[in-house]
């Protein structure tokens, strides 16, 4: 990320990666709220999605394109282990395999599953409110051997009719071990397939896409107005 991506460089050069939307592509700081009201140096970070990868290349950041075969083999890695520790999931609380958790997340269809690379300022050391994430699981290996850390996303709490319960979370600046000039993140977020359907946090039935949509929408609007009860997937009353 450092050398590919150099959030450092100029506005201009990076923002030829913008695709005008908040999902895709280079999205610039400000973008999203931040911790605090009036705080707009929250996270710069390049998105990309892996049914674009997969079914839209030409879309795609031209540096991504260039090393299509790198990032096809890191997110099927990826997604082998969200698919194994969704089986592991599915075994250990006795579901029947026509309700495994692995189901909606068929490969061959559109999806909002995205690697998000983050780069976070140097005088930030609290970024972004606290929320869970949008899909089943998002990974993020460690650099310990045999460890990883997964948190489970609204979409899994929704399908294990709430067994499972979303991570609440938040960035903020690591300290000792892990203490850096500069912080970089690699997430990977896997996502059911766009018309998967679940019942939210308020028994309403909706589909995945629905879900993300309304999701992404609270992360950008002012703190005044966001719905606590998206933003935390439900899990405020669950943890008071």
């Amino acid at each position: 990320m450092k050398g590919y991506f150099k959030f450092a460089q100029p506005m201009d050069i990076k923002m030829k990666d913008h695709q005008g939307i908040k999902t895709k592509g280079y999205v610039p700081y400000g973008t999203f709220t931040g911790l605090k009201p009036g705080d707009w140096r929250t996270v710069e970070h390049l998105m990309l999605s892996r049914w674009d990868l997969v079914s839209a290349l030409e879309t795609v950041a031209p540096a991504v394109q260039a090393e299509h075969e790198l990032f096809n083999i890191y997110l099927n890695r990826c997604n082998y282990v969200v698919f194994v520790m969704l089986g592991s999931l599915s075994d250990v609380l006795d579901v029947p395999s026509e309700q495994g958790f692995d189901r909606g997340h068929d490969t061959s269809k559109p999806c909002d599953t995205t690697l998000a690379m983050l780069s976070y300022p140097l005088d930030v050391g609290e970024t972004l409110q606290e929320h869970t994430d949008i899909g089943s699981m998002t990974e993020f290996v460690e650099p310990r051997a045999r460890h990883a850390v997964i948190n489970i996303g609204d979409a899994l709490r929704f399908v294990s009719d709430k067994k499972l319960i979303s991570c609440v979370h938040r960035v903020i600046r690591a300290t000792g071990t892990y203490a850096s000039h500069h912080r970089y993140s690699l997430a990977y977020l896997r996502r059911p397939e766009q018309d998967f359907k679940y019942r939210d946090t308020d028994g309403r039935e909706l589909t995945a896409k629905e879900w993300h949509d309304s999701k992404y929408k609270i992360y950008y609007t002012p703190h005044e107005q966001q719905d606590n009860n998206v933003l935390l997937g439900g899990m405020e009353s669950v943890l008071s």
